[in-house]
Order: structure tokens, then sequence, then C-alpha cells
């Protein structure tokens, strides 16, 4: 789930908007001419050197300098058929001017192109909107370098001046962007007049001319604390496939992203956890909406235990934004119910036992210097106590004959293919992998052959089972790590040697 922090932080990215075509893609709007603009104020002598666009470009972040804290990242987004849009800001508030703000749209093509744009272009609404709360924030156009000519300070808030009244409809102007030109314009960022509280906390939506537009975050950086963690000085490997991992009990108080669990010690008998992806960086992330890896600590090294596969639906996190995943970690032989936990996403794992695990909810790409980006693995650590999981077949797997030191196990009344599993002696090699109890508890065949060869007068388990079941198998020993050859997987299990291959 997100939530909102309070004041502080605002953040641009942009959103699908409405090309002002009717469904046969006809204008809207009568058409009317205005010049096109690369600049249209001039900037003062400290800043003389550079365009606004390139000023805004250098200056993703920048201060309030009066009232209540407020941090302002801009980020850039880009559009689609070759037309590039730069959101960023020129200045920050001080007691003599408004936080002002400069929008672009720039031509990349190898053509001119027309545009439809209306009276104060590139952003003529003038006006963002939260869509949950109806809050809203204002734009005002700087002319002639004078970024207080439509807006007025009460104390130490900037608000829009009630002497300026913007367009009241949104009429279309015909404006051609040759290749490489810029349409770009700077405004005063304010709070409307009639509105009591400044800059309050929102998603504010503008309108753009052409393009989609943009978002402003508008969030409070003093909130970013990750808090005292119990593993605080522990050292523990990354974890695999990613470049770095980001582990909660590594951060500091001021981390820019993060992942924080609601506990880091649970009772296996219970298990309830919440994840939460937060980010106070200057940049946007889309992470997997469902998305949760749960490994367990063994030897020194990290050992993957689930899910099977990871969930396809994405969510996009804004600077001062968070996301929160609920779900439950056990000891029990099924998957943990989560039907009673509030929340959107949710995970489970049941066929646990204690010990050291790590929960990743976010995996995100970053780029610490500015030169290149690596996938970061947002992680905690969690101590799990209690009862282990005992290892036996699933409710649906029975016995249907023995020969000798053979057991033979249907799986209800599904055919059509089968598993051997066998113990190793030593003309079958080595092994090439390593299961622990969890990972055997997550897969039900390995279950329903290893829960019965217990029995030490067994030497092998052949398991009637679907075809379907057979390649989830496989699934899930690629995912630990277990590779084999054509004679099939050889895996050690509690000390003991074992050969996983079809029924041929």
């Amino acid at each position: 789930m997100r939530r909102r922090a309070l004041l502080g932080t605002l953040t641009t990215s942009l959103l699908a908007g409405c090309n002002g075509l009717d469904a046969l893609d006809r204008p809207t709007r009568e058409p009317f001419d205005v010049a096109r603009r690369t600049r249209t104020t001039d900037l003062p002598a400290d800043r003389a050197t550079l365009d606004p666009g390139d000023l805004a470009r250098a200056q993703p972040v920048t201060h309030k300098g009066i009232g209540s804290l407020r941090l302002l990242v801009a980020l850039e987004p880009q559009t689609d058929d070759r037309l590039a849009v730069t959101v960023g800001f020129t200045s920050a508030a001080t007691i003599a001017s408004p936080i002002r703000l400069w929008v672009g749209l720039t031509n990349e093509g190898s053509s001119s192109r027309g545009l439809r744009v209306g009276e104060e272009p590139p952003v003529s609404s003038l006006r963002g909107v939260d869509p949950e709360t109806g809050a809203r924030i204002a734009l005002r156009p700087v002319p002639d370098g004078e970024p207080t000519r439509f807006v007025e300070r009460a104390g130490d808030c900037w608000r829009a001046s009630p002497t300026y009244e913007p367009p009241t409809a949104q009429q279309a102007a015909s404006e051609q962007l040759g290749p490489g030109d810029t349409l770009g314009r700077e405004y005063a960022l304010v709070t409307p007049a009639d509105q009591d509280a400044c800059l309050p906390t929102g998603q504010y939506r503008f309108a753009g001319d052409e393009f989609g537009g943009f978002t402003l975050s508008v969030f409070d950086p003093r909130e970013n604390r990750v808090g005292q963690s119990r593993f605080v000085g522990e050292e523990v490997p990354d974890l695999p496939d990613v470049s770095v991992t980001d582990w909660y009990h590594r951060n500091q108080p001021d981390a820019a992203i993060y992942m924080k669990p609601s506990a880091e010690r649970l009772q296996l008998s219970d298990g309830r956890l919440s994840l939460t992806f937060v980010s106070y960086a200057n940049a946007a992330f889309t992470i997997r909406e469902a998305g949760w890896r749960l490994f367990k600590l063994h030897d020194g090294h990290w050992h993957y235990v689930a899910p099977r596969r990871l969930p396809e639906e994405t969510v996009r996190v804004r600077p001062g934004e968070s996301h929160t995943i609920r779900g439950r970690l056990t000891n029990g032989t099924t998957a943990p119910d989560v039907g009673d936990l509030d929340g959107a996403a949710t995970f489970a794992a049941g066929g646990l036992g204690p010990g050291r695990y790590a929960v990743e909810h976010g995996r995100v790409e970053v780029d610490p210097r500015g030169t290149s980006t690596r996938l970061a693995s947002e992680a905690a650590l969690v101590e799990l106590v209690g009862d282990p999981a005992p290892l036996a077949p699933t409710p649906g797997a029975k016995r249907v004959g023995r020969e000798g030191k053979e057991l033979r196990v249907a799986h209800h009344d599904e055919s059509g293919d089968g598993l051997v599993v066998s113990r190793l002696d030593e003309a079958d090699g080595p092994p090439t992998g390593h299961l622990l109890r969890e990972q055997v508890l997550q897969v039900p065949a390995l279950r329903d052959t290893l829960g019965f060869l217990h029995d030490e007068t067994l030497a092998r388990v052949v398991l009637t089972t679907s075809a379907e079941r057979v390649g989830r198998t496989a699934r899930w020993l690629d995912r630990f790590g277990v590779t084999g050859d054509e004679s099939g997987v050889r895996f050690t299990y509690d000390g003991v040697g074992y050969q996983l291959a079809r029924d041929t």
C-alpha cells in the first residue's frame, strides 16, 4: 500500500494525457498562432550563462528557504514519438522569490512537427490537482524575468495573486517545432489563493500541452527514518543474482531507499509480517506489486526457498511514497491462510523451520555514481523461532504397492508421468547440489518421495503423477540451483545422497 507523508518534497514524473483530438483525430479546439518560445524570462547575472532548460537539468534538487522544510526533486521524463520533456527547478524559494519550475518540450526528430498548445505553453492548464483529496497547486508564468508578477507572499507561503486570471479555456494554437528546437517556459510554483494549506501533501497532476503531463509529489524528507535494527553490525553475504544487497540493518538513518520489515523476529506458529518498500530518492522506481523472495542462511550461504514464480504486475513508487505487502511465514505443512490480512498484495510460505532468513521486496536499478546502473536487492534479515515443520507426504499421496525396497506412490488419481527418487551409492556419482528441509517442503513431488524414504528399509520411491507436476518440480529445482544431467538430478538431503529421475 502507498502512504502519504507530510509536507516537503516535490517530484515530477510523466503521465499519459489527452492530445486534444476527438475520436476521429480531429482538433477539438479552434487553432490560433503563437510565437515559438525557447525561453521566456531573463536569468539573474549569476545564472546568465545557462539556459533555463540547462539549469533545470543541472539542478535536479533545490531547497525551500522559508517556511516548512521542503526538498524539491525534478525527474526528467521522456515521451514517445521523438518529443522529449524536461521538467526541473531553476530556483529555490526565498523571502523575495517563489519556487520556480521550468518545463520544456524538445523535438528530437529529424523533421519539423506541429504542436497544438494553449495560451501559456507548454503547461497552459496552470493547475495541478490531487485526484484523491482535491487539493490543488498552481503554476504562474514568469514574464520578463519577474517571478513575483502574478504571485504574492503571505507570511512564509507564496500564493497565486488574485489579480491574475488564468486562461478559462484551452484554446488550441498552432506551433511548429523544428528539429532540435525546444518550446519551454519558466513558471512560479505556488499555492492557490483560496486554499488554506500551503503546498499540502499530495500527488498533483498537471496536464501538458500536446504531451501527457507530469505529477508533483509532496512529502516531508524529515519523515525518512530507517529505525534501529536488532541486527546492526552483523555481517552476512549478499543475496545471489544481484549486484548488491541493500540490507535494512546496514542502512543509515537518512537512506534514500530501503525495505522495512514490520518485525525482525517471528514465531513460526503465526509468522505475520509486512514488508514496506520506501523511496526518498530523486527517482521513481517500478517494482513487482506482490514481488518477494525468501532465502535461508545455511553454512554461510543463502539458499532460495520461495516463491516458485513471481507475479508480473508492477507498481510505480515515486519519491516520498512506499508500497507494502503483507504475508505469513510459518511452520505449517500447507500454505498459510492470508485471507484475513489487510493488504492488496500478500505473500505466504509454509514448511519453514527456525533460523536466519532474508526477505526481499523490491529489486531496483540504481545509479550510485551517475555512471552506470546496477541491480540492487532491498532486503532485511528476519529470525524465525519455533518448532520446525515435519517432513511428511502431502495428504493426496497414497501408497499403492511395495516390492522389496521399492515403494510405489500415487498422487490422487493422477497419471501419465512419474518420478523416481532413490538413495545414491558410490557408482551413481557425486551429488551436484544440496537441499534444505524448507526447500523440500515447498515441492509436493519431493515431499511425496523423500517423505517416505525416512524408512531405512526403502531404497527408492516411484511416484505416479502428472506431467505438469513433473515440470513444476524441475522448475523448483532450477530455482534452488540444483542441476542434473541425462541420468537425473543428484543431491544431498539431511546428510544422505539421493537421485531424482523420470520413471521410464
